[in-house]
């Protein structure tokens, strides 16, 4: 898997919003190293909790790449864990985060 910096994310990496979920939106989930960025597993749970419940509560999703793509890469490790079939409640999440994450994208490079 080929890890992606936010630096050098373009909207083409990005997956469409009608994605797989188990193939693509997978593989981009993984070109960000979530553990890295929080520098554990606990720390990323949070961020990843945090913004789920968010998501769930008040349909508010973080503000910053590295936070959306913690949560992204969160919540593939968490379906994987659970036997690769994401909680139904995961796939509109996905979906959003996906959408946010394109739209600061499209910001940034213009």
């Amino acid at each position: 898997m080929r890890l992606i910096a936010n630096d050098e994310l373009t909207e083409a990496d990005i997956p469409p919003q009608d994605a797989n979920i188990f193939s693509d939106v997978d593989e981009f989930a993984r070109s960000f190293d979530g553990y890295k960025f929080c520098g554990s597993f606990e720390k990323c749970r949070d961020v990843g909790e945090l913004n789920f419940r968010r998501w769930r509560e008040k349909g508010e999703l973080a503000e910053t790449l590295n936070e959306l793509r913690t949560a992204l890469f969160f919540a593939q490790r968490n379906w994987r864990w659970v036997g690769g079939c994401p909680h139904e409640d995961y796939v509109p999440y996905v979906k959003a985060l996906i959408e946010k994450i394109r739209a600061l994208v499209r910001k940034e490079s213009g």
